[in-house]
């Protein structure tokens, strides 16, 4: 079930400030590319038409709670030296007496403004701004200030009032996490639908929403996934529309203007799958954010490896090609 809006709509909302094109601009994953097509090495068209055909490669930070600032941090930079493009606090850590906001930004932002400062690729770190509202836009404000990218939100917690005032301050890329979607839909005869429930946040201007990953540890099947990552995609109004159709002009048909990043968590890679899987999971529009250790066994494109280290206790670092 879904739920159609009305072109009228457009005018009281803006809707993804960055969605799936922004998101990635402001990685530099496109951009870093681009150079090497025109250089003189050989097969560089072929490696440009490639890179821009993969997903966002990105992670959560774990153990979910219990890491010092500083720990977190040291984590971070294995991760940006490895060549990640995205990482995101867990939807449990916001502002607690282990890891205050704050501290945790500025050992973080250390990180990453450095490594973007050698390499010219700024990491995106999704920081968990969720919160009582005027808390919400402090920790914004100061993410904002120490040069950061991308903020999430826990959309079931903050609401789409509190949701829409982060999202419409239009500085950051809003992570939309989506925690506490299960009471919400697994029941046939309550809650909501994902298509219906992914355009109201859309609307309020969230950039990137959690699609759950095929051959997922949940309950959900994988043409459940599959039908969220398409409705992510897809217009918010009705076709036809002039509003729409005056939106997606300069679009190809496959992508629109307000189209959100769909954040895609696989359990585990998928290997020797159906095609549908294999399809999905390297589309170029997906945030694929791996769970751990499932992290230690891909390889990022960009990068000689992806090393992983075991934040458990007593655990070993480990990596893998």
């Amino acid at each position: 079930m879904d739920v159609e809006l009305p072109p009228s709509f457009a005018k009281h909302f803006r809707g993804p400030k960055f969605g799936v094109s922004g998101c990635r601009k402001l990685i530099g994953v496109d951009v870093g590319v681009q150079a090497l097509a025109c250089s003189p090495v050989g097969g560089s068209g072929n490696k440009l038409k490639l890179e821009l055909q993969r997903p966002l490669i990105g992670t959560i930070i774990k153990p979910s709670i219990g890491l010092s600032p500083q720990q977190t941090a040291a984590l971070v930079k294995t991760l940006a030296e490895a060549g990640i493009d995205f990482i995101k606090d867990d939807e449990l850590m916001a502002n607690p007496p282990h890891s205050p906001f704050d501290e945790r930004v500025d050992a973080i932002m250390r990180v990453i403004n450095d490594h973007a400062d050698r390499t010219g690729k700024k990491v995106m770190y999704a920081f968990n701004v969720s919160d009582e509202l005027d808390a919400m836009q402090r920790h914004y404000e100061k993410v904002v200030k120490s040069g950061g990218t991308s903020a999430m939100i826990s959309l079931n917690s903050v609401g789409l009032s509190g949701a829409k005032k982060i999202c419409d301050i239009g500085e950051m890329a809003i992570h939309g996490h989506r925690n506490g979607w299960g009471m919400l839909n697994r029941h046939p005869l309550l809650g909501i639908e994902f298509p219906a429930y992914q355009k109201l946040w859309r609307l309020a201007g969230v950039d990137q929403i959690h699609v759950n990953g095929i051959a997922n540890k949940f309950w959900e099947s994988d043409d459940s996934v599959v039908r969220s990552i398409e409705a992510c995609l897809k217009p918010m109004f009705r076709s036809g529309d002039s509003v729409e159709r005056r939106k997606s002009n300069s679009e190809t048909a496959a992508l629109c203007r307000d189209a959100a990043t769909p954040v895609f968590s696989p359990s585990s890679p998928p290997v020797n799958g159906a095609a549908k899987r294999a399809k999905h999971f390297a589309a170029p529009r997906l945030l694929t954010c791996f769970t751990w250790p499932a992290a230690a066994s891909w390889r990022i494109p960009t990068a000689r490896r992806l090393e992983c280290v075991r934040c458990e206790s007593g655990g070993k670092r480990r990596s893998r090609d």
